[in-house]
């Protein structure tokens, strides 16, 4: 049997992808319901609400009211006439959705791919709007979104919170860190984590590992793979140097990066150089950052710990004679507390990336110190660090932290192992159908949660305990193939609307005609969804990110040329039509074509001022009325004169299909452009080009 070659090259970038906004859940999310009827003969009343549904089972089930606030209206600006309607904070950090999410921490030593659930959450938001009189009465169920446990800095967050996740992530595949590439590693275990936002979704997600020697010879190794359920779950990496089993004495470098089921890059590619120093010190800590992922820091500096310890005394009366022996103050109780001092050491590469990354360990909520009995929890007592200094060339940092738990007995044992006990086991309840890439049936269907019992009797355990089933955690119940298979794959309850809609870009050029937008089309019934909108949040997902200029240029329209219209066109009077302004606030009723005698006694054409003069003569037309006929034997020794608006405006006239005439209004707002009465003669098809 012939050997496969040996993969070398990383994997090419999976194209195609459609990647679904997330909201992050630790900034302010706001929403805005429009003001009521602008006509309402009266607005005191009105009363706006903002109900925010969620599932009922928080990851899975029907919709249910999660919260539901009332507000008031923006005060009108009567002058103005602004109706800004009622604003809503809908959620913030530790607010309504974010404390529905949680953070999963990988196990001690864990080396499989982890799926996390709890990071992501669907919502939906509905919006009323009540008052008795005048009577107001609307209902209005928004389309579902999504949400993710993650941050952003204000700044960013204002530019970038509705295109991170979504078309940011089209060419970034960014992982959930904002730690420096090229990181140098030792033993320490480490994590990626990736959120699983987009379709079509793959069946399965490998861990793809380029290992490179010193002489840079390559070979590529699938390490671990997972299988990939619903939408939105995030997907938790190990890439330290043991926990992938790289052997230390040949390789020098790795490269990491998930792709899908046929080896297409779903990913970033991080660099990872293992450290071949010997190293005195050498400690590592975790933390979760603000986008949700895991981060592990390396301290190279010398450390220190530090114990301290409470004493809570009682007092007793002396006797008359006490001997040297008695005791009339006695301890009742002690209480300790440990702090370590951990020192970076110098950063050796990459020092200001380093130190700009050290910001994110401040805000980070959770901190696990790495050691031979497990994960301890630290709390950082630094609160305070230098950004930055200018013209600084070593860097280096200490930092103090407090160790969790109240000590009152000192001792030092190895680490526990479990003990033995009643056999337990885990079964599946709140089953759910597994959905293919669109959002379809398959066939096959899965717990969503799992309940502990006593495997001897099938009783419950006590106290009673689910939770959800997700792969890698104990107890993990696989997919099931249901007996009417054939009957239920690629079906589904709440299938998408078709879309078709002109895009928001226009073709950038045509070898014939005028470019024009490109329709966007997503087939209806394309994807599905176990809840009515999930299918079509999956469509607009993939219609927006079809709406780009380049989709424009390969598929835009190319409209026949305006100027070369066809019209029967009386003899001796010439047919004109105008194009749209560029410039907003102008209209066709702005813009005009005008001709008059030498003593301006008579004026035929569609200027505004004709209606105060000549109003109901013969080819005097109302301002925007546009597709008119005008006589060529009128005022013969008179050239024809068009008004545009416009401060960056250019005029272009044609007649029967050629230019005849172009002009600027030269930054003016207000230009007048004549053409020579000859130049258009009778039943000419006179075109305005307005660009």
């Amino acid at each position: 049997m012939a050997t496969l070659p040996i993969q070398t090259e990383i994997d090419e970038l999976a194209e195609g992808l459609t990647f679904v906004p997330l909201r992050f859940s630790r900034n302010k999310n706001l929403h805005v319901i429009d003001a009521a009827d602008i006509n309402l003969a009266s607005r005191a009343r009105l009363k706006y609400f903002l109900e925010l549904q969620t599932p009922e089972y928080k990851y899975f089930g029907d919709w249910i009211a999660y919260h539901r606030s009332e507000g008031r209206e923006v005060p009108i600006e009567a002058s103005e006439g602004v109706y800004q309607g009622a604003r809503f904070v809908f959620n913030e950090k530790n607010g309504k959705l974010d404390g529905c999410l949680e953070f999963i921490k990988p196990k001690r030593n864990a080396s499989g791919l982890m799926v996390v659930v709890q990071q992501t959450l669907q919502y939906r938001l509905r919006e009323l709007v009540t008052q008795d009189s005048p009577a107001v009465n609307t209902d209005v169920m928004l389309t579902p979104s999504w949400m993710i446990k993650a941050g952003l800095h204000p700044v960013d967050y204002e530019k970038h919170s509705e295109t991170f996740f979504s078309t940011r992530q089209v060419t970034k595949r960014q992982f959930l860190t904002w730690q420096p590439d090229n990181l140098v590693v030792g033993k320490e275990e480490r994590w990626l984590s990736f959120v699983m936002n987009f379709t079509p979704r793959p069946t399965k997600v490998k861990l793809r590992v380029r290992l490179s020697d010193a002489n840079n010879n390559y070979e590529v190794v699938t390490k671990q793979t997972v299988s990939v359920g619903n939408f939105g779950q995030v997907i938790v990496a190990p890439i330290g140097v043991e926990q992938l089993g790289i052997n230390t004495d040949t390789i020098v470098r790795y490269e990491v990066w998930l792709s899908d089921q046929d080896d297409n890059r779903i990913s970033e590619v991080r660099t990872y150089w293992i450290d071949c120093q010997y190293r005195r010190f050498d400690r590592a800590i975790h933390f979760i950052n603000q986008l949700g992922g895991w981060d592990t820091l390396r301290f190279l500096g010398q450390a220190a710990e530090n114990l301290k310890v409470t004493k809570y005394k009682a007092e007793r009366e002396r006797t008359d004679n006490p001997s040297i022996e008695y005791v009339d103050t006695f301890i009742i109780d002690t209480e300790g507390e440990e702090e370590i001092t951990l020192s970076t050491g110098y950063f050796e590469r990459n020092a200001l990336e380093h130190q700009k990354h050290l910001q994110s360990l401040l805000f980070s909520e959770r901190v696990y110190l790495q050691t031979e009995k497990g994960h301890h929890y630290l709390e950082l007592i630094t609160n305070a660090i230098e950004k930055k200094r200018d013209n600084v060339d070593l860097i280096a940092y200490q930092l103090v932290f407090r160790k969790s738990g109240i000590i009152q007995n000192y001792s030092d044992l190895e680490p526990s192992e479990t003990t033995g006990g009643r056999e337990t086991g885990w079964r599946g309840i709140d089953y759910k159908h597994v959905l293919d890439a669109f959002g379809k049936r398959t066939g096959y269907v899965i717990p969503q949660r799992i309940e502990r019992y006593y495997i001897d009797n099938n009783s419950l355990f006590k106290p009673y305990t689910v939770r959800p089933n997700i792969i890698g955690v104990d107890g993990y119940i696989d997919e099931q193939k249901l007996p009417n298979y054939d009957d239920v794959v690629g079906t589904t309850p709440f299938p998408s609307t078709e879309i078709n809609r002109e895009g928001s870009y226009i073709r950038s050029a045509c070898a014939v005609g005028t470019p024009g937008p490109a329709t966007i089309i997503v087939a209806a019934a394309k994807y599905g969804g176990e809840k009515a909108g999930d299918a079509n949040v999956l469509a607009e997902a993939e219609a927006a990110a079809m709406d780009t200029q380049s989709y424009a240029d390969t598929y835009g329209a190319c409209y026949p040329d305006p100027w070369n219209y066809g019209a029967v066109v009386p003899a001796g009077y010439a047919k004109f039509r105008i194009s749209h302004s560029k410039t907003p606030g102008v209209t066709q009723s702005d813009n005009f074509v005008t001709k008059s005698n030498n003593s301006n006694t008579v004026s035929k054409g569609n200027g505004w001022w004709l209606q105060i003069d000549f109003a109901g003569d013969v080819d005097v037309y109302l301002p925007g009325t546009w597709d008119i006929n005008l006589p060529t034997t009128f005022a013969t020794d008179v050239n024809w004169r068009f008004g545009v608006y416009g401060t960056d405006t250019q005029v272009r006239v044609w007649v029967n299909g050629v230019s005849v005439y172009q002009g600027s209004n030269n930054g003016e707002w207000f230009m007048a452009h004549y053409v020579p009465h000859a130049t258009i003669p009778s039943q000419a098809k006179v075109y305005i080009e307005i660009f």
